[in-house]
């Protein structure tokens, strides 16, 4: 999996996307547990589709009564820059009117792409602005702090899948390093830490609220070392895959595969783009 996540951004073939993804635009079809939908590029386009998942599971428990989905919840994850975006207040609204199981998990840096909050927008997913939205239970803290996240986590996962309406779960974060380009990422990063926000690191944090409570300095260094060591090797592995064939770009940009007909129709459909 880690191959395929390095090498899609890398644009080489194979995988699951055969090098169409960006970055942390990602999809894991995962027929045995937790899926990650395949998403486009464009911004906030992963909420309305979410929303149609957890409509889908309300759907398998009410209509189909599968028990399998009695605790099944939806999740989308979003930056703070794709909360002003309509697909988040789209599903916003659709989760919050039909009641559905579904997780907002935003990660606030307060930069979005390129600028600061206060250039672009509202702080859209601050309590005071979405405190009186009907429907909608908010958690929000300090994402950089591991005992103050994991336990939002918790608890934002548990109202969701219990309660089985939708939450918001905010979580500032630092920014360590630029958006996209490397050029503008080391700017981004020399200026971020003349802030003073690579105190914020939440490596470090993690390793103090760690050790020497959980593990030793001894468990630690092998963790890192064996993270070291396993992405170094999906590196390679990505690196070694050929470069993805322009000629299939357009392939599965629509409905490929034959749907199922309808009761008494003898038609099938097949949507190709044009």
């Amino acid at each position: 999996m880690w191959a395929d996540a390095l090498g899609s951004a890398m644009g080489r073939a194979g995988g699951y996307s055969d090098g169409r993804d960006i970055g942390v635009v990602f999809n894991y079809p995962n027929s045995h547990g937790a899926s990650a939908l395949p998403m486009c590029g464009g911004v906030g386009a992963q909420y309305t589709p979410t929303a149609g998942w957890a409509q889908a599971i309300e759907y398998h428990r009410n209509v189909l009564k599968d028990p399998a989905y009695d605790k099944a919840i939806a999740v989308v994850l979003g930056g703070d820059g794709s909360v002003a975006s309509n697909g988040f207040w789209s599903a916003l609204t659709i989760a919050t009117t039909q009641q559905l199981p579904m997780l907002f998990y935003i990660e606030d840096n307060g930069y979005a792409s390129r600028c600061r909050e206060r250039s672009r927008r509202p702080a859209a997913t601050s309590r005071v602005n979405l405190a009186s939205w009907s429907g909608l239970t908010i958690f929000s803290g300090d994402g950089a702090e591991p005992a103050e996240a994991a336990r939002l986590i918790d608890a934002a996962t548990r109202h969701v899948r219990e309660e089985r309406t939708p939450a918001l779960l905010r979580l500032t974060v630092p920014r360590l390093q630029g958006h996209k380009l490397p050029g503008h990422a080391d700017l981004q990063i020399g200026r971020l830490r003349r802030l003073g926000m690579g105190a914020r690191d939440p490596l470090p944090k993690l390793r103090s609220y760690l050790v020497p409570a959980l593990l030793s300095d001894e468990q630690w260094a092998e963790i890192e070392q064996r993270a070291d060591a396993d992405a170094e090797a999906a590196r390679e592995r990505a690196e070694a895959r050929g470069i993805a064939d322009p000629e299939s770009v357009l392939r599965n940009v629509f409905f490929e595969a034959r749907c199922k007909p309808r009761a008494g129709s003898g038609t099938t459909a097949m949507s190709r783009p044009t």
